[in-house]
């Protein structure tokens, strides 16, 4: 009975090979993915969609050390190999081989210490952490994902050994499409892309147009001698670096210059960040901006309320010292007014209580007339009005 394969689709009797999920794979495919995951790496872990990304863009492939170290718990506490001389230990006592110990060693910047010495220093989760985002493909190149760094061993004027930063990169060239990277003038990443010596907007580059086999590289239609030339700037010096692959079949070429890609794409995650990162602090600025006149609108309209009321009592303080004040004569018809109506009320009081006295006068009557008196003296009542009530008071 035929099978089908998952990843292109033809038939075959035998020789296939089961991947995740029990889809099967035709022998000519298993060659191929076998060749390029490498031998440690089980294709059963792999569905179809995710093969056929690992075939258009050979640098997403897994790294093998993860699977080294679970198959072999007493190797590298980092990689987990034992194929390589385990020469030392670190501090809490567990092998390293000199690969991992160096290949930290040269991304950190510190190639010059003695690797022994320096595996010693560390417990292994040191090295675990800091190597989980490097990756080295052949060709004497190490990426530090982590930390941003490349590291180059051997370049045009055979000088060893050189650190550099991603922005150090000027120019990444393949023969077909080429990518530039500079600065702007805050300091960003900028990149361009050209294919066949035309530019084109970054986002529609093969760096990020990894769809189908091979996209992600446009090489030349012959495969028989590909060429990566890569110059970066260090220290006001150029340098350039030439890797050159012969082999028909070499996806190791294809994951350094697939690692490049991702590189390229790293720079434009960081540009893309800065440049969120100005817009919030932008933005930010707009709001503190807005929250100041806000606060000013709100003083000045504190300040209107209060200088009109300090212009309401200036006008209320004018208009009650700009009142006529009342005249000598209302004054005295006023109180004279109030003691005729005192007296009134005590007449009245008197009448109605009985008398004590049948002949005699009470003594709310000589109070009456001694006010009576008063106002006469001081020229508030007439005489007439005086008599009048003199008499009314003492029932004449």
């Amino acid at each position: 009975m035929a099978d089908i394969c998952s990843v292109c689709g033809i038939q075959f009797i035998k020789g296939g090979s089961y991947i995740k999920n029990r889809d099967v794979l035709c022998p000519a495919c298993y060659r191929e993915f076998r060749a390029m995951l490498g031998e440690v790496i089980p294709m059963t872990e792999f569905g179809p969609a995710e093969l056929k990304s690992f075939m258009a863009d050979p640098s997403t492939c897994p790294s093998p050390l993860p699977y080294y170290k679970s198959s072999n718990p007493d190797g590298c506490c980092v990689c987990g190999r034992s194929d390589v001389i385990i020469e030392q230990t670190t501090k809490d006592k567990k092998p390293i081989c000199r690969d991992c110990v160096q290949n930290y060693v040269t991304v950190s910047g510190e190639y010059y210490l003695d690797p022994a010495g320096f595996a010693s220093k560390h417990p292994a989760a040191y090295f675990e952490e800091s190597m989980s985002e490097c990756l080295r493909p052949r060709h004497d190149i190490l990426f530090n994902f982590r930390t941003d760094k490349l590291f180059v061993m051997q370049t045009n004027n055979n000088t060893a050994y050189h650190l550099l930063r991603f922005e150090d990169v000027t120019s990444i060239d393949n023969g077909v499409q080429k990518y530039v990277i500079s600065s702007d003038e805050k300091g960003r990443p900028a990149v361009k892309a050209f294919v066949k010596d035309k530019e084109m907007p970054l986002l529609d580059s093969p760096a990020f147009t990894v769809k189908t086999k091979g996209s992600g590289f446009l090489y030349e239609p012959m495969r028989g001698r590909r060429s990566l030339k890569v110059s970066y700037r260090l220290k006001n010096n150029d340098y350039f670096y030439f890797i050159q692959d012969q082999a028909d079949r070499s996806y190791e070429y294809d994951k350094t210059f697939g690692t490049f890609l991702r590189m390229i794409r790293k720079l434009k995650e960081k540009a893309d960040l800065a440049e969120q990162e100005e817009q919030e602090e932008l933005r930010q600025k707009e709001l503190e901006r807005q929250a100041c006149l806000e606060l000013e609108r709100q003083q000045e309209e504190l300040k209107a309320a209060q200088e009109e009321e300090r212009k309401r009592a200036l006008e209320q303080e004018k208009e009650s010292k700009n009142a006529p004040a009342p005249s000598a004569n209302t004054y005295k018809n006023t109180v004279r007014d109030l003691m005729l109506q005192r007296n009134d009320m005590r007449a009245a009081m008197a009448a109605a209580a009985p008398a004590e006295k049948p002949s005699g006068k009470s003594d709310t009557n000589y109070d009456s007339l001694i006010d009576l008196r008063r106002l006469l003296d001081a020229g508030i009542i007439t005489e007439e009005e005086f008599s009048a009530k003199k008499r009314q008071i003492l029932g004449i």
